[in-house]
C-alpha cells in the first residue's frame, strides 16, 4: 500500500477495499487508514472513471465500516462527488447515501413503494439521521440534476429527510422540491404521497405543527405546474381509508374540521404577515 503507483500503473481503488476488508484488527489500524486514504485519492482524481470507481470502492466500505463516514476527509469527498460534473459519479455518491438508509428502512405498503421511514435500530438510526442531515442542502441540490436517475436518487433520501426531521426549518422548502419531483414518473409520484401521507395524514388529530407546515407549502406552491389540488384531493381520500379502518378513532369528519380551523388560523397569520 506504500506504492499507489506501480510502472505509471494507477492501484485501483477496488483492489484496496479487498485489501481493506482483510485489515479488522486494530494492530492493523495505519494499514487500514493507508487504503482509505488510497481511495480517497482516487476519488478525487481527474478521471471521472477512476472518481466513480473508487466512490463504488467507497460506499462498500461504508457498507462494511458506517464509522468511516464520520471521517472529515471521508465527508469532505461525498459532499465534492454530489456535485461532481460527471452524472455517473453523483449517482453513485447517491448511491452510498442510499445505502445506509436502506438498512434503516420500513417498507409500507403503498402501491409496492419503500416509504423512507426509518426502523427503530438504534446504531444506524443514529448515523442515518445524521448523514441525512449533513448532506440534505448538497443532495437539494441534485433534486433538479439532468439526470434522471440522479433525480430519483435525491428525492427518495429528501423524503427520508422530511419524515425523520419533521420539525427541520428546512421541512417546507425540501417538500416543494418534493412536490415539483411528482410529476417526472407514477413512481416518483407515489413516493411523494406516500410521503406526504406519514409526514400530514397518520394521526386522527392534526397537530397544529402539520397544519403549518401544508399551509405554507399550499401557499408557496400556487405557482408551481404540479397539480396540488389533485394531490391535495388523493391524499384526502387515502386519509378517509384510513380512518375508516381504525376501531377506536374519531371519525373523518372530526379530522376534516380539525384540519380545517387549523388551516384556517395559518392562512389568517399569513395575510396579516404579508399585510
Amino acid at each position: 500500500l506504500s506504492e499507489l503507483v506501480v510502472g505509471r500503473r494507477v492501484l485501483l481503488p477496488y483492489t484496496v477495499y479487498k485489501v481493506y476488508r482483510q485489515l479488522r484488527s486494530s494492530e492493523l489500524d495505519l494499514l487500514r487508514r493507508a487504503a482509505l486514504d488510497c481511495i480517497i485519492m482516487q476519488a478525487n482524481s481527474p478521471q471521472a472513471s477512476l472518481r466513480k470507481t473508487a466512490m463504488r470502492a467507497l460506499s462498500e466500505l461504508v457498507d462494511m465500516d458506517i464509522s468511516v463516514l464520520t471521517l472529515r476527509p471521508v465527508e469532505e469527498t461525498v459532499d465534492m462527488r454530489l456535485r461532481d460534473e460527471s452524472s455517473w459519479v453523483r449517482q453513485v455518491t447517491l448511491d452510498l447515501l442510499g445505502r445506509i438508509l436502506e438498512g434503516s428502512l420500513s417498507t409500507e405498503a403503498n402501491s409496492g413503494e419503500v416509504t423512507p421511514r426509518l426502523l427503530s435500530m438504534e446504531s444506524s438510526e443514529a448515523t442515518a439521521k445524521a448523514m441525512l442531515l449533513r448532506f440534505h442542502k448538497t443532495v437539494r441540490g441534485r433534486v433538479n440534476d439532468t439526470a434522471v436517475i440522479v433525480r430519483r436518487q435525491a428525492t427518495k433520501i429528501l423524503s427520508a429527510f422530511v419524515l425523520n426531521h419533521p420539525d427541520h426549518p428546512d421541512v417546507i422548502p425540501v417538500t416543494l422540491d418534493l412536490l415539483r419531483r411528482s410529476t417526472d414518473s407514477e413512481a416518483l409520484r407515489n413516493l411523494v404521497m406516500g410521503t406526504f401521507e406519514l409526514l400530514w395524514f397518520m394521526d386522527d388529530e392534526p397537530t397544529p405543527e402539520a397544519a403549518k407546515q401544508l399551509s405554507r407549502v399550499v401557499d408557496a406552491s400556487r405557482s408551481m405546474a404540479a397539480a396540488v389540488g389533485d394531490i391535495l384531493l388523493e391524499l384526502l381520500r387515502r386519509f378517509r381509508k384510513t380512518i375508516g379502518s381504525r376501531k377506536n378513532s374519531k371519525g373523518y369528519e372530526f379530522a376534516i374540521r380539525r384540519w380545517t380551523t387549523l388551516i384556517l388560523n395559518e392562512f389568517v397569520q399569513l395575510k396579516c404577515q404579508e399585510g
